[in-house]
């Protein structure tokens, strides 16, 4: 069916899909039909199956496994992801959308879109964790699909946000425990920032990384490879899973910092740390140091490597 195109600059109001007559009519007749063949299982499973299918269809393969924004009412969810049948408000930009699925709550089905919520920080800065819910497409106020930030965007964003922590005079006065959570508080963000590496290979185009093998070296400044002076054709590009990201100047100082110069090896700016097990070495690559993010390169790790 055909949907109103409504955007607003970076995202687009997901609701008016959930809202349209024909998607209205399609939840009305899978819920008439699942219920009234709850005497047969079999019966369900394929009713299930073949209108979850439907509305995946109708709705848009766009939406799916999208970053969004929702406001409303949620199911919340028990240790095995199943609705307890508790409803609380929720006002969330960090959410990921996943599908419309037919669940059973209580002794009928109903079709509500299963959302999990990513990390996030709220509007008080409190940190939130991840969660899974349902939630009815009646009860939902607000359902906006943001646009996906470019990579390197995101990156030269967090480049800025570290330069001005580390250039900023106050930062040095406190004591490490402030100055500790202050960049473990940014290292997280751009983690939070950047959902879709996680599980994934990655491999960067960068001028400096850190190589650290399973059997070398315990000092992280030995494995510092600096390759900003060679042509690009002879540039090694450090590659593998997707872990976290980091300050690694925290697991070396004796005290508080106190000039900055004492972030020689990220540059002022959290690393992103990736794993290869085929070469036994784990990489730091400060962001500052990032050219580009090759995205062809996903999983292949049965492929020989580099080191």
């Amino acid at each position: 069916m055909e949907f109103p195109n409504s955007t607003n600059g970076d995202r687009f109001n997901a609701k008016i899909r959930l809202d349209h007559p024909e998607f209205q009519a399609l939840i009305r007749e899978a819920e008439e039909e699942i219920n009234a063949a709850l005497w047969d299982p079999e019966l369900v499973a394929r009713l299930i199956e073949e209108h979850e299918q439907n509305m995946k269809d109708s709705i848009g393969e766009d939406m799916y496994l999208q970053e969004a924004a929702v406001t409303g009412f949620v199911y919340e969810t028990d240790e095995d992801e199943e609705p307890t049948g508790v409803q609380n408000y929720i006002w969330v930009d960090e959410s990921v959308f996943h599908a419309i699925r037919m669940i059973k709550v209580g002794d009928t089905y109903k079709a509500l879109l299963q959302v999990t919520t990513d990390q996030y920080f709220d509007e008080q800065d409190i940190f939130h964790d991840k969660e899974m819910y349902f939630m009815a497409p009646d009860a939902i106020d607000n359902f906006e699909i943001l646009i996906e930030e470019p990579f390197m965007e995101i990156i030269a964003r967090h480049i800025d946000i570290g330069r001005r922590i580390i250039t900023d005079p106050s930062f040095y006065s406190l004591s490490i425990e402030f100055q500790t959570d202050i960049l473990n508080q940014e290292a997280l963000r751009l983690d939070i920032d950047l959902p879709y590496l996680e599980g994934f290979g990655v491999a960067f185009d960068a001028s400096r990384y850190i190589v650290l093998h399973d059997m070398g070296a315990s000092d992280i400044r030995d494995g510092v490879i600096d390759q900003s002076t060679e042509n690009r054709e002879d540039r090694i590009q450090p590659r593998g899973q997707y872990r976290e990201c980091l300050y690694p100047e925290l697991a070396y100082t004796k005290g508080p910092f106190r000039r900055i110069e004492e972030f020689d090896i990220s540059g002022g700016s959290p690393c992103i740390v990736i794993r290869n097990d085929t070469l036994g070495v784990t990489y730091l690559v400060p962001i500052e140091a990032i050219e580009n993010h090759d995205d062809t390169y996903l999983e292949v790790y049965d492929q020989q490597d580099q080191e």
